[in-house]
């Protein structure tokens, strides 16, 4: 859905993909094996944020459908262009989640954001530093589908669409060791 191919971080041509901010995303048929409830799990990504966009965040990955309050089913990895870090929001209410920190990433600058979880601790590495750690996140099953480039959220109008870069999406049912990430 307007998302086009682009050179990737290592200057392979049409090895990414690229978003414009307004009104492209790619959006995967529901596939249920990535909800990510209950079981052990890595999410990781490579992504470069060109400009600020439309809205205060911008979706690098989204398997979610919420209302305009918590409890949000399913997870999204977004940039907050307020504080200019990357984060990880589940499901579970009280908007639970894990960043990177205040001005952790740079605009133009291609960031790998890993997520893991263990089945007690959800683990944020940037650049392959381990940057936060939490034990209040946990997924509930959402049979929606998976979206890159904008939020998988049907019921509100913000679909905090990416304006920018993204390469090399993975995910495992394990959490991937510390020199797996590197």
């Amino acid at each position: 859905n307007g998302a086009t191919l682009t050179t990737d971080r290592f200057g392979n041509v049409n090895s990414a993909y690229e978003f414009d901010g307004q009104n492209d995303f790619i959006e995967v048929t529901n596939v249920s094996n990535l909800d990510l409830s209950n079981t052990n799990y890595t999410i990781s990504a490579w992504a470069l944020i060109d400009n600020i966009g439309l809205e205060y965040q911008q979706t690098v990955v989204a398997k979610r459908e919420s209302g305009p309050t918590p409890p949000f089913l399913g997870y999204h990895m977004v940039f907050n262009s307020n504080n200019n870090y990357f984060l990880y929001q589940v499901a579970g209410g009280g908007n639970p989640l894990v960043n990177g920190g205040n001005n952790s990433a740079s605009y133009g600058v291609w960031h790998h954001i890993v997520i893991t979880y263990n089945g007690n601790v959800t683990n944020f590495y940037q650049d392959g530093i381990l940057l936060n750690s939490s034990t209040s996140l946990t997924i509930a099953s959402t049979p929606v589908e998976l979206y890159f480039g904008r939020d998988g959220n049907p019921i509100t109008t913000v679909d905090y669409y990416l304006d920018g870069k993204i390469d090399d999406v993975g995910f495992w049912q394990r959490e991937l060791t510390i020199s797996e990430i590197q």
